[in-house]
């Protein structure tokens, strides 16, 4: 078995088969990060396997809520990679590795171009960003990309642990094969299924994510 087969194996059994996406369960605010952290409590007792911190989320924004819980993985969903320097992130991922070991994932993404003034050639410069984290010493099974054409779904394959793609429908699953051979994670269009089964959190999620 290939080492990036070893790698998104190791990031599916970490996230398990359901996760909770949404942009609020993280906060700049302070005094938010009870409620947060309450939030983040009662998703572990649901039996939810990952937490995806939506909006442009950073590893600092995980801290709350690893901190609440034992079991959960959480992951930024996404990180624009314009917005932190490649070292910044590894920095940033190496300070919350030490203190909650194996639980999160750095979701990393190009954004858009009328976000970022810096957006040029996205694909070359996502590369390079994962070559500077590579250097850094952030392991490709910790990382996953938001990927939704071929080519960066290759690049989610063959230098992460799986992809993140964002609001997809079914249809996105016919994409070839090679491209999701190692890893298909993703996140429903749709909560309804989740409503009808699950009592509802602390804090609305946006989306559930699914990975098989």
């Amino acid at each position: 078995m290939s080492e990036s087969t070893n790698d998104a194996s190791t990031a599916k059994e970490t996230v398990g088969r359901y996760g909770v996406w949404s942009v609020g369960l993280r906060s700049e605010d302070p005094s938010r990060h009870g409620e947060i952290a309450e939030a983040a409590e009662e998703l572990e007792r649901l039996g939810y396997g990952a937490a995806w911190l939506g909006g442009s989320s950073a590893p600092r924004h995980a801290l709350p809520l690893l901190a609440a819980t034992s079991r959960l993985t959480v992951g930024t969903s996404i990180q624009s990679i314009w917005q932190y320097e490649a070292e910044e992130s590894a920095a940033a991922f190496a300070e919350v590795e030490s203190a909650h070991a194996g639980r999160f994932l750095l979701g990393l993404g190009v954004s858009h171009a009328k976000l970022a003034e810096q957006y040029r050639r996205p694909y070359s410069a996502l590369v390079a960003y994962l070559d500077a984290l590579d250097k850094a010493g952030v392991p490709a099974g910790r990382r996953v990309l938001a990927a939704l054409g071929p080519r960066t779904l290759e690049l989610s394959r063959d230098r992460a642990a799986g992809s993140v793609p964002y609001l997809v429908t079914p249809s996105t699953r016919r994409v070839p094969a090679r491209s999701w051979a190692k890893s298909r994670c993703w996140h429903r269009s749709s909560r309804s299924s989740w409503r009808r089964t699950r009592p509802r959190p602390a804090l609305w999620p946006a989306r559930t994510s699914r990975c098989t």
